[in-house]
């Protein structure tokens, strides 16, 4: 053993020594190591909740080694499996792990200090990708300084850091080959080889994993650089990766073997590559850009209707995920794992095989899930006691699951303490509630009741779980007797449940020959516009595929932050180039419907395109919608409303010229008349609603609106007044444009 492994040795059982040095040390040793070993059984909750406890035996304060294993571990948990996509777990796990660098003990210990650092930055890499491209440098710039330092930290452990220091270089490798460093990012796999080799004889456990995955990112890089011999070169990197692979990634080196065949220029290599490719198991694909890439690869070598196959395979099984989820979050991250599979196969269908319709069909499909469902509580009504009795139960315990299901979600990443000081602070809030908001907040009784005793269970998370599926099971069960009991409310199920087809498209076109439909897409880097409409009785569909430039979507982030220093006449200049025109028909129309995917609903859609041949140019009215589902179902009857409500806080200095005519039956609300009391009152009873404010929307939550005196109004207030209103509009900035999620979107919109 060298002098410098006696040294880090030495370290190490000094660490090891402080540790056991008290009463509460001792026992989070032995709690964390049951905690490794329900790791190792796959027991990930099990682990996650032993390590909690163990953090529970040390104060805030505490520095000491113990309480930085604590620490370090947790933050290990908070990220393993699935866990490393939640933005919680991402924050919490980074927030341990920085206060565990803090410990003197910690930072005197090569290895220790060393394997928090790594976590860190694997860490941050996931919080980076989450970011805007300008707001992750800083980032990315610590990542790489926590990379090295991890290598020279473990360098001059000798056999006691071999381990580490081979995955710190592949780590590195990685990072410098996501910034295009493909030359330094190589050098760094060729360390993590021929290190990971070296652990292996230093027998520090099976290598496989980090030998694997350097030689697949060797293969991608030198694929990438497109140097001359780099293609050999990178297929014999790939075919070693295959031949000695790490279990289950088998399958992303049948793709990079494609996707280097079809680089080369052998006349049989499209055959090749199909052949590679039909070796993968899309099921065993862990992350959607792998998924994505691998039906990208059959599209390019010439087996379109195979990779629509694996993108239905995957859109099907995704839905059905989806179909099982009960809390919002969960249901919108289902979601979002098939929005790119859908893209994709929408611009097979419109580019590959002409099939305009299929596209349109494939994107709608795909899109608007949570704005059908949603609108579908307009669309149904009990018509008796029964029926309107179990309605209110089913909302109520739908509500109850629902919440407590996100509330849960929220904590199960979190430190137990952590979860105690959220729910105090929301017990608190809660109680506090000002009287005039209870109105959106009819469970409050029950809330904080759950609240309290949740509170003041062992484990708060076990507690609200154990509501949930309660009140799931209760939502269950009076779901299926309403769907017995009442046929109308089954046949507007069936219609959610129903796929929309050819015939749906006509039914909808026929009833307003005036009105054409546009799906936008933009979730691959293109704009893929698709628009159909009736000719003559025959359906007509056209597409196009348009380069959004990176410097408009820059522009537009820079609007919707609101920067003052915004280039308007550049961003117009880039939106005139996005040419619409080829999918319109001619002369002008009386409606166009706009259903935008969530990256698309970003542009300012009216006006894409040269002035005179935009959408605002072409049609009378522009009507803007998640999905179809309120063109294909009709509204439930509702009682008469009567008068029409319009509210003027005075809080803009343009209500003169907004406001300047009145209708018959109008009643207004100018100034200290437009309050809380009196717009909940108005919503309930008017046939038409007008606000006129200021608005708000803060990521995560509902939008704001601003009355009388400066006071803000959760529109989640109105939310259990509006069935029936005829139409609301709402003058004010951020109240839910876009948001399929945003209910107040839900009313009928009004041609502008």
């Amino acid at each position: 053993m060298t002098p410098q492994e006696m040294k880090a040795v030495a370290r190490e059982m000094e660490y090891d020594e402080e540790m056991a040095s008290t009463a509460a040390g001792r026992k989070a040793q032995r709690v964390l190591q049951d905690a490794r070993d329900q790791e190792l059984s796959g027991n990930l909750e099990s682990a996650l909740s032993l390590r909690r406890e163990a953090l529970s035996y040390f104060s805030d304060d505490d520095d000491g080694a113990a309480a930085s294993s604590a620490r370090h571990d947790l933050a290990h948990s908070l990220t393993l499996g699935a866990a490393l996509s939640d933005w919680t777990a991402i924050n919490s796990a980074i927030g341990l792990l920085r206060r565990a660098l803090s410990s003197p003990s910690r930072q005197a210990s090569f290895m220790r200090r060393a394997q928090s650092e790594n976590s860190l930055a694997v860490c941050l890499r996931t919080l980076a990708r989450l970011l805007p491209d300008e707001d992750a440098i800083p980032i990315l710039k610590e990542i790489e300084q926590l990379y090295r330092s991890v290598i020279s930290h473990t360098a001059r452990c000798g056999r006691v850091g071999s381990r580490l220091l081979a995955e710190a270089h592949l780590n590195l490798g990685n990072l410098l080959s996501e910034a295009g460093s493909i030359n330094k990012a190589v050098l760094e796999y060729e360390h993590a080889i021929s290190g990971a080799y070296k652990a292996m004889r230093d027998k520090n456990g099976p290598m496989q994993h980090v030998i694997a995955r350097a030689r697949l990112g060797t293969a991608e890089a030198l694929l990438a650089r497109g140097r001359k011999n780099d293609l050999p070169a990178a297929e014999t990197q790939a075919r070693e990766a295959v031949k000695e692979p790490e279990p289950g990634r088998e399958d992303i080196g049948w793709i990079l073997l494609a996707e280097i065949s079809m680089s080369g220029t052998a006349p049989e290599r499209l055959a090749l590559a199909r052949e590679h490719l039909r070796k993968v198991r899309p099921t065993r694909l862990e992350s959607a850009p792998w998924r994505i890439r691998h039906a990208k690869a059959l599209r390019r070598a010439g087996a379109p209707d195979e990779a629509l196959g694996v993108l239905k395979d995957w859109i099907d099984r995704s839905i059905e995920a989806r179909a099982q989820t009960i809390a919002d979050f969960a249901a919108d991250v289902a979601a979002m794992e098939f929005k790119s599979a859908a893209a994709l196969g929408a611009r097979i269908l419109a580019q590959d095989k002409a099939d305009g319709v299929g596209a349109f069909l494939y994107l709608e499909n795909a899109s608007g899930m949570r704005f059908a469902e949603n609108l579908s509580a307009y669309a149904w009504r009990p018509r008796d006691p029964l029926a309107a009795k179990l309605s209110r139960e089913l909302k109520l315990h739908t509500h109850r699951a629902a919440v407590y299901d996100g509330c849960a979600r929220s904590l199960e990443r979190m430190a137990l303490t952590a979860q105690r000081e959220i729910l105090r602070d929301t017990l608190k809030k809660s109680r506090e509630l000002p009287h005039e908001e209870q109105s959106g907040f009819p469970d409050k009784e029950h809330w904080v009741r759950t609240l309290s005793a949740a509170l003041a269970a062992q484990v708060p998370l076990h507690y609200l779980q154990a509501e949930v599926e309660a009140h799931g099971e209760r939502s269950i069960r009076l779901k299926s007797a309403l769907l017995r009991h009442d046929p109308h409310y089954a046949q507007v199920h069936r219609v959610l449940a129903r796929e929309v087809e050819r015939e749906d498209l006509e039914a909808i076109l026929r009833s307003a020959p005036e009105q054409v439909l546009i799906r936008f897409s933009l979730e691959l880097g293109d704009l893929l516009a698709v628009a159909v409409w009736m000719d003559e009785e025959q359906l007509v569909a056209r597409s196009v595929s348009l380069q959004v430039k990176p410097e408009l979507r820059r522009l537009l982030r820079a609007v919707s932050r609101g920067r003052k220093k915004v280039e308007f006449d550049r961003a117009s200049q880039l939106l005139a180039q996005l040419d619409l025109g080829p999918i319109l028909p001619a002369g002008r129309r009386r409606r166009a419907v706009l259903l935008p995917s969530h990256s698309a609903a970003a542009l300012p859609l009216a006006a894409l395109g040269p002035e005179g041949n935009r959408l605002m140019d072409h049609f009378n009215s522009l009507v803007w919608l998640a999905g179809l589902l309120p063109l294909r179902i009709r509204p439930a009857a509702c009682p008469p409303r009567s008068g029409h409500g319009v509210f003027d806080p005075r809080s803009t200095g343009f209500s003169n010229i907004a406001l300047s005519q009145s209708l018959a039956g109008e009643r207004r609300f100018v100034g200290h008349e437009a309050q809380a009391n009196a717009l909940v009152q108005t919503v309930a009873q008017a046939e038409t609603i007008c606000i006129y404010t200021h608005g708000k929307h803060e990521t995560g939550e509902m939008p704001s609106l601003q009355l009388w005196n400066e006071e803000w109004l959760d529109t989640s207030v109105l939310m259990g007044h509006v069935v029936g209103l005829e139409r609301m509009e709402i003058w004010a900035c951020q109240t839910g444009t876009n948001r399929a999620t945003d209910s107040l979107t839900l009313l009928r919109p009004r041609d502008s």
